[in-house]
């Protein structure tokens, strides 16, 4: 365990509210704080307009009435065989558990995860091993079109287009390979197939397949994991004739399977989990005869929408209009507070020692909270590593131990007013929790959260938020994690006029403007500009 500890001079807000949760007089309400997850990538339970495929998934451990099986890995492969022989029919798994949630995707690409993600996106969290995922859908293009699919799963993934199976892109490597179990059914003939890394595994190519221009086919894709373990499932399209880039190690750089144009929340969660340049996520075909609104973009969300930004000085003061208590008006800055006299500066550098009294009340509210309102602020960061946590006594079902590292952080402050004047008055707190890349220059948006709040200086206020946990998706010795925090806090009256920051990058506060409009979850630069991850470094294993 790491313990930090951070004494500030200026006010540090990083605990998380539940809505309408105050400083003053409430006790600590335990907020949540998001966990970085991975359900998204398998699909989400609202159908889009589109052409989507529909995941359904299956737990061999238990019957169709929620009751244990004595069910192992070994009859993993057999269970499977017997389903793809039966041309996917589902009557094949009819006594085995079905989950109620069943997820809608436009694309197959999910690297490396958890062995509990693929069981979280369908809310069933305790199923880490011997379970399958069947995607079903209408493989159609609007014109003629020749084109392969290119895959990797781990442990399993089969496609079937046409009641053909075209792929068999199951783990190959270990001594569970489910490749060689199911070769008899199909196995790759091309001298390029199992060249070229993707994600935890090599990409296979499958059979060539031709789509008349509007004649939709039959797809199946089944993907699972019979060990437990990390689980990925990554398919590819190459088109025939097409030239594409090349990766490092010599191989085309396909795009990924789609049916609708990619969100750039979509297109974030398959770039974070692959080397960089290995696949694109908006290039290639369209699998849909409807028309797409949403066009291809790399910088969806990313434009300056806000291009006045906040002035720099102490608490954010530069030039101002100061309204005296007799109406007159004075452009000057904020010098400093002396006994109960500020001390202005205009334009010309003249400066000029002006009684508090003497100013409009609303400016003598405003000079009292950007000036003389202080905090003393502890703020404690807990970090503990976990491992293998997931599977307990199953570990020994995974090869070489190669589960993904993960942290679980609790994030702790004490906040004390130190200075004499009691201020009752609402303030407005806006704050921004982000992890930079361990192994690239972009910025992850952890949470963002506001709350109004009265300050107290006869007792220290404590905020905790619950376990925050993030994966390093460290799976294969590619340590890759968002564990350096920043910080921005910006204090506001209720006019939203900025009286005070903290924080631990300038550029956060430089470009608030284009933060406020960051989802939380997305990545963005030193402009506060959206962005795409950076990808992982090649593995080497």
């Amino acid at each position: 365990m790491n313990l930090i500890r951070f004494s500030l001079a200026l006010l540090l807000f990083l605990a998380v509210f539940s809505d309408g949760s105050t400083f003053a007089g409430e006790k600590n309400p335990e907020p949540t704080f998001p966990l970085v997850t991975t359900v998204g990538a398998f699909g989400s339970a609202e159908k889009s307009e589109g052409n989507d495929f529909v995941a359904t998934f299956y737990d061999f451990t238990r019957d169709r009435r929620d009751r244990r099986l004595p069910f192992s890995p070994e009859s993993y492969s057999q269970v499977l065989m017997d389903f793809f022989r039966s041309g996917l029919k589902t009557s094949k798994f009819t006594r085995f558990y079905r989950s109620p949630v069943k997820l809608h995707t436009s694309t197959i690409m999910v690297s490396s995860v958890r062995p509990s993600g693929p069981g979280n996106a369908f809310a069933e969290p305790d199923v880490q091993y011997c379970w399958a995922m069947l995607y079903k859908g209408k493989l159609v293009h609007k014109e003629a079109i020749t084109f392969r699919f290119w895959g990797v799963g781990d442990d399993f993934m089969l496609v079937q287009v046409d009641g053909q199976i075209v792929l068999n892109a199951c783990r190959r490597e270990g001594s569970h390979s489910l490749h060689r179990d199911f070769s008899s059914l199909w196995e790759s003939r091309f001298s390029d197939s199992g060249k070229y890394d993707l994600g935890n595994g090599k990409a296979v190519a499958g059979d060539w397949i031709t789509l008349e221009p509007g004649v939709p086919l039959d797809m199946g894709v089944m993907t699972g994991n019979a060990m437990g373990g990390p689980f990925s499932a990554m398919l590819l399209v190459e088109v025939e004739g097409v030239e594409y880039e090349k990766t490092s190690q010599g191989g085309p750089v396909l795009p990924v399977f789609k049916t609708a144009n990619l969100s750039f929340d979509i297109q974030g969660s398959i770039c974070k989990g692959l080397v960089s340049g290995r696949v694109s996520v908006t290039n290639g075909p369209v699998f849909s005869v409807a028309e797409d609104p949403r066009a291809p973009t790399q910088t969806e969300g990313g434009a300056e929408l806000f291009v006045a930004e906040v002035s720099g000085g102490s608490g954010g003061l530069g030039m101002r209009s100061w309204t005296a208590d007799n109406g007159q008006t004075l452009e000057a800055k904020f010098v400093n507070f002396i006994g109960e006299n500020v001390i202005l500066e205009d334009s010309n550098g003249k400066q000029r020692r002006i009684p508090l009294n003497r100013f409009s009340v609303d400016d003598r509210d405003y000079i009292e909270l950007a000036h003389l309102l202080k905090f003393e602020v502890n703020f404690i960061w807990e970090s503990i590593e976990q491992n293998e946590k997931e599977l307990g006594d199953r570990s020994w079902m995974v090869e070489d131990n190669n589960l993904p590292d993960f942290y679980e952080h609790v994030f702790r402050i004490e906040l004390k007013q130190t200075s004499s004047k009691n201020c009752n008055r609402d303030l407005q707190i806006e704050f921004y929790v982000i992890a930079d890349e361990r192994k690239g220059n972009k910025a992850f948006l952890l949470d963002r959260q506001q709350a109004s709040f009265v300050p107290s200086k006869s007792y220290a206020q404590a905020f905790s938020t619950k376990t925050v946990s993030i994966p390093t998706d460290d799976l294969y010795d590619d340590a890759r994690d968002e564990d350096s925090f920043g910080y921005l806090v910006v204090l506001s009256d209720k006019r939203g006029r900025v009286v005070q920051h903290a924080t631990s990058d300038e550029w956060l506060f430089n470009k608030l403007g284009n933060l406020r409009r960051i989802p939380v979850g997305a990545y963005m630069d030193k402009t506060c500009t959206r962005t795409l991850p950076s990808g992982l470094s090649p593995r080497k294993y």
